[in-house]
């Protein structure tokens, strides 16, 4: 795991990933803050804790998908995964490794940047006279949790791809189609059909009456998608 830290760390990819992060969710959280709290002078139900988490996050989630198939394609593209395997032999261990250290970095930056984004949020909200909400109150802080959660798990999905497809162009398009473009498509379907998709059956956890039912729907997409990029990583000549 420490091998695995400082590979991440040292990718200049890395800090991009979570600049971007940064600036998506907690930045694009203030203009969707704003724009909620236009909405619900005009007469729209404003939910101020979902508000101010899902603007943002919408669109940061997928800098951490990528920073997770970064962490699997930087190898192959410069050939280091097989260094990686004769120093590790036991594959399982490596890629057990690799999952929790993006895992872990993945959670702890969605933390961060999804407190950032709610206090941000609750501030816009307190200065156009609207309710906000703090983080002490109830669902507010699960809603929070939850966000570094799924954040942190959208990098093990992103990490999958990148050992399913061993490309960083094709994985990055994966997790932007199973992200921001299947939004786009689902808006068409009935909503039945949206609330199960993984990915925004996910996202119900930030709201704070949200059930979990569809959070564990997201948790085991994600689990499939890790078993499947583990089950080709130990199958699969590294060199071809």
């Amino acid at each position: 795991m420490r091998a695995e830290w400082i590979k991440l760390r040292t990718l200049h990819s890395t800090w991009w990933c979570l600049a971007a992060l940064a600036v998506l969710t907690a930045g694009l959280g203030v203009i969707m803050a704003g724009a909620a709290a236009e909405a619900a002078h005009e007469g729209e139900r404003l939910e101020p804790v979902a508000a101010s988490l899902q603007g943002g996050l919408l669109f940061g989630q997928v800098a951490i998908g990528v920073l997770g198939v970064l962490a699997v394609t930087s190898e192959y593209a410069g050939g280091t995964i097989r260094a990686s395997v004769m120093a590790v032999p036991g594959r399982s261990r490596l890629f057990a490794a690799k999952c929790a250290v993006v895992a872990a970095l993945g959670t702890t930056a969605g933390l961060l940047t999804a407190v950032a984004s709610f206090l941000i949020g609750q501030h816009v909200f307190a200065t156009s006279g609207l309710p906000h909400a703090a983080l002490g109150d109830p669902g507010a802080l699960r809603a929070v949790l939850g966000a570094g959660l799924y954040l942190g798990m959208l990098g093990l999905f992103g990490l999958a791809m990148g050992f399913l497809v061993r490309s960083t162009a094709g994985g990055v398009i994966i997790v932007v189609s199973a992200t921001v473009l299947v939004i786009a498509i689902l808006r068409l379907l009935p909503e039945w059909v949206a609330q199960i998709w993984p990915t925004v059956a996910g996202l119900s956890i930030l709201s704070p009456d949200g059930h979990l039912g569809g959070f564990a729907l997201y948790t085991a997409f994600v689990a499939l998608a890790v078993g499947g990029g583990l089950a080709v990583f130990y199958r699969r000549d590294v060199g071809a």
